[in-house]
Parts: C-alpha cells; sequence; structure tokens
C-alpha cells in the first residue's frame, strides 16, 4: 500500500469531550513539569497558574477551531466522507491554530524583544517534535478501529451463518416430516402435494404485495418482499433496486425515504444508514473497515454502508430475527 492509499483510508471522525480535555491535560503536564519557553525562572505557584491559563487557551483553540472548520467545510466532515488524510490535516491544523494563539499571548505576557526567536522555538520545534508522535496516533488509532470494526464484521457473518445453518436443517426436518406423510401415496399425489406446499412456503414468505408509492399518492410499484433489495435516498427521490425477470431492475420514485419506510414490513427490513434502508434477508455478507460497517447483498455490487450509530441496532436486528 502506497502513501497515497494510506491517506485515502476511511478513518472515524471522534470529537468529543476527550478531544479537549486530554491534550490539555498535556499541555498542563508540560508546562508544570518541563517550564518551557523560558517559564523555568518563574516559581511553582507562577508556573501553575500558566499551567491553568494555557491549558485553558488549549482547550477554547481546540473547540473554536474544529467547530469552526466544521461549518465551514461541513461536507468534508460528514462522516461517510472521513479519511486517514483528513485526520492527519486536522491535527496538524488545529495544532498550528493553538501554536499561534499561544505566540501572540506570550509574546504580550513576557514582553519577548526578539520575536523571530520566540516564534522559532514556539512554531518549528513544536511542530518538529509533534510530528512523528502525532502521525504515529493517528496510525494506532486506524488500526485499532480497523480491527474493531473486523472483529465486529466477523461477529455479524458468525450470526448470519448460524441463522443460515439453521434455516437449512429446519428445511431438511420439514422436507423429511413431508417425505414420510407422503411415501405411501402415488407419484403424481406426491407431486402435485410436493407443489401444493411450495406454493403455501412462498405465499407465506412473500405475504402480501408491498405498495410503494410516490408523493403524489400514484402508485409507483407494486412488490412481494423477497423481491425488494435495497431503498437508497437521493435527494427528493428514492431508488428502489428490486427483482423481476430474474434481473436487477431500478425504480425511481419521488418520495422520502421515511415514508416509504413505513409501507415496509419492519420484521424484513432494517434502516442501516440516513440514506439506506435494506432487505435482511438479501444479506450475504458483512465487511468492515476503520469508519464502520458495510453490507454486501446478494446479486448486488453495491455496497451498503451501516452508521456507526445503527451498528448496535443491527446486531439486535439480526439476532432477533434469527
Amino acid at each position: 500500500m502506497n502513501i497515497l492509499q494510506l491517506l485515502k483510508k476511511p478513518h472515524p471522525f471522534i470529537f468529543n469531550i476527550g478531544s479537549i480535555l486530554v491534550p490539555s491535560l498535556i499541555t498542563f503536564l508540560v508546562i508544570l513539569v518541563f517550564a518551557p519557553f523560558g517559564l523555568v525562572q518563574s516559581d511553582v505557584l507562577n508556573r501553575f497558574s500558566y499551567a491553568i491559563f494555557f491549558s485553558a487557551v488549549v482547550a477554547f483553540c481546540i473547540w473554536v477551531g474544529v467547530r469552526g472548520l466544521q461549518k465551514v467545510f461541513s461536507k468534508s466532515f460528514e462522516e461517510e466522507n472521513w479519511t486517514v488524510g483528513k485526520e492527519i490535516s486536522l491535527v496538524f491544523t488545529i495544532l498550528t491554530f493553538i501554536i499561534f494563539v499561544t505566540f501572540f499571548i506570550f509574546a504580550f505576557l513576557k514582553g519577548f524583544e526578539n520575536l523571530g526567536a520566540l516564534f522559532q522555538i514556539m512554531f518549528v520545534r513544536t511542530l518538529l517534535i509533534s510530528f512523528f508522535p502525532i502521525l504515529i496516533m493517528i496510525l494506532y488509532e486506524q488500526y485499532y478501529h480497523q480491527k474493531q470494526k473486523w472483529k465486529e464484521a466477523e461477529s455479524l457473518n458468525q450470526r448470519l451463518q448460524e441463522k443460515q445453518t439453521e434455516l437449512q436443517k429446519t428445511q431438511i426436518k420439514l422436507k423429511a416430516e413431508f417425505e414420510n406423510k407422503l411415501q405411501n401415496q402415488v407419484e403424481e399425489k406426491i407431486e402435485e402435494q410436493v407443489r401444493t406446499k411450495v406454493e403455501e412456503i412462498e405465499n407465506t414468505i412473500s405475504q402480501k404485495k408491498i405498495i410503494l408509492e410516490a408523493e403524489n399518492g400514484k402508485i409507483a410499484l407494486q412488490l412481494e418482499s423477497k423481491q425488494i433489495f435495497y431503498l437508497q435516498s437521493e435527494g427528493n427521490y428514492i431508488e428502489v433496486f428490486y427483482k423481476s425477470d430474474n434481473s436487477i431492475q431500478k425504480e425511481l420514485i419521488r418520495n422520502s425515504l421515511k415514508k416509504l419506510e413505513e409501507k415496509l414490513p419492519p420484521k424484513d427490513f432494517f434502516r442501516c444508514h440516513k440514506s439506506y434502508i435494506i432487505n435482511l434477508s438479501k444479506i450475504q455478507k458483512v465487511e468492515g473497515n476503520a469508519r464502520n460497517l458495510e453490507l454486501v447483498l446478494q446479486n448486488i455490487d453495491t455496497k451498503i454502508p451501516v452508521s456507526r450509530s445503527k451498528s448496535k441496532e443491527l446486531s439486535e436486528f439480526l439476532k432477533a430475527n434469527s
């Protein structure tokens, strides 16, 4: 894997209270213990005051910097668009912002005459010293989250396999019971009863046809549950992917995903993402990257994303319907 591929790898965007408190605590300890930037001559009380003050400055800079960038570049900060490269850029951008703010505060409070030397000490040295630790931290974070998602995907795949195995056992058992009941009957009668039983099972599985309407109330599709693979939101329209005439078809319906979700049997369909609803019975495999889980559906090339907030719900949903 080259550097460009690494930078484009999916990465979780996590910004919480820990993202602010941890750097602030590190700043507090560094100033209190190592007394950088000429603070070594200050007494313990003054050094403690400086540590408290600049810890608060760091916390403020992180919060303002990240929230400001989120507001300006909202599209780039969406969870599904976040990558290792963006994470590295964000960390060094916020670090640079903190250094500039701290530089001007030090220049004002301490009255340094040689501002060029102060800037070199604070900016150049801080970036050089922090470059590799930050890079290692982000790469470890990428490895850790990737490993967690792999484990989660493996667990869900195992659950799917158990469900499929149980279904196969049930089918074998039903078939054996059915054959035992019909073993003394003539061949034509057997064929007739098998055909009838198969139709009954198919009717039970398919249930009633699902009617999907456009927002104007016009019926766009009438499908059995087993025909539908997934629904995807695209602006003001919904793309419905379904099977007809032994091939995957796509129908564009002007409506909201929420309204169409109300028409689907909750036992068979799951809202795995703000833009996707999938048919549980069509899941073939679960994959994972550092950012989220992805579902592989039968006969579908597109991998369906699962929101981080929906991962646990998906696991419970599969367990409840297994």
